[in-house]
């Protein structure tokens, strides 16, 4: 039997293996050879692959404590991201209330944070 032919058992004729041609977009895959930046390297390659708004909410969640400051850190218990809400459970009820009230402003300072838009809304829990 010949190498890269298949024979059909019902017929008997050769038949040729299924080639699989993929067919690249113009100018997204193509390479430069000018020297990039490290920086706009990573940023090619998250969204290359459809991960920069993870990461953006992955930083934000990193950078909680330096945003809103130490106080607010140790009484924040969990906080997460769900469709681009940020969920923050704290246990100091009045600090709840305090924040409650300038969620606005959060938003925006996380989001400035993280140079983009991956916040749309703050609840406190």
């Amino acid at each position: 039997m010949p190498t890269g032919a298949l024979t059909n058992i019902f017929t008997g004729y050769m038949e040729k293996p299924a080639t699989v041609y993929f067919r690249r977009a113009r100018n997204e895959d193509r390479r430069s050879n000018a020297p990039a930046e490290l920086k706009d390297a990573i940023g090619g390659l998250l969204k290359h692959y459809r991960i920069e708004g993870k990461y953006n909410e992955t930083h934000i969640l990193n950078s909680w404590e330096r945003v809103m400051g130490m106080a607010v850190s140790r009484r924040t218990t969990r906080i997460f991201v769900s469709d681009r809400t940020l969920y923050v459970e704290l246990s100091s009820a009045p600090l709840k209330h305090q924040l409650n009230l300038s969620r606005t402003l959060i938003r925006e300072r996380l989001n400035a944070e993280a140079k983009s838009d991956s916040i749309d809304e703050v609840v406190f829990l």
